[in-house]
């Protein structure tokens, strides 16, 4: 005669899942859309802020700038941007950024003319800095301007 045990096992699940989506999106970092068309500073200035802790997407004009922003807004906590760039420059792209948005956004540009930074914090920029940018002058602006936003989502 063959004998037969029934096994039961209960496995523990969180309810719906929460808990570890909770848990994925604590350890997500801030993230940061840097657009410059000089490849050189724009590596620089992501190294920087990724020794920093954050995560960072990389355009090199406004059009992919618009792509990604598009494509992350939800995500975002600061875009920083150079101001003048083939195919579409900074003012432009703030422009359209600042129709949609208001994340923060950060200038740094070789060109310390007045009327440019004049018209880019009327046009909604939050800092304007010039180049060649320290990368702890740039990291104190992304601190202060980002850190904020990355904890509210």
């Amino acid at each position: 005669m063959i004998e037969t045990t029934d096994l039961t096992i209960t496995l523990k699940t969180p309810s719906s899942g929460q808990s570890n989506r909770d848990d994925m999106e604590t350890k997500l970092k801030p993230l940061i859309l840097i657009v410059e068309d000089e490849p050189d500073l724009r590596e620089l200035v992501k190294y920087a802020l990724e020794k920093r802790g954050y995560e960072v997407l990389e355009a090199g004009n406004g059009q992919e700038g618009i792509d990604l922003f598009v494509q992350y807004e939800s995500k975002l906590c600061l875009i920083v941007s150079d101001v003048k760039m083939p195919i579409m420059d900074g003012i432009a792209f703030l422009e359209y950024v600042r129709a949609k948005s208001t994340v923060p956004f950060v200038f740094m540009t070789g060109y310390s003319e007045k009327v440019g930074q004049e018209q880019a914090l009327k046009l909604g920029a939050n800092e304007y800095i010039n180049k060649p940018v320290r990368t702890s002058t740039l990291a104190e602006i992304v601190q202060r301007l980002a850190t904020p936003l990355a904890k509210e989502s």
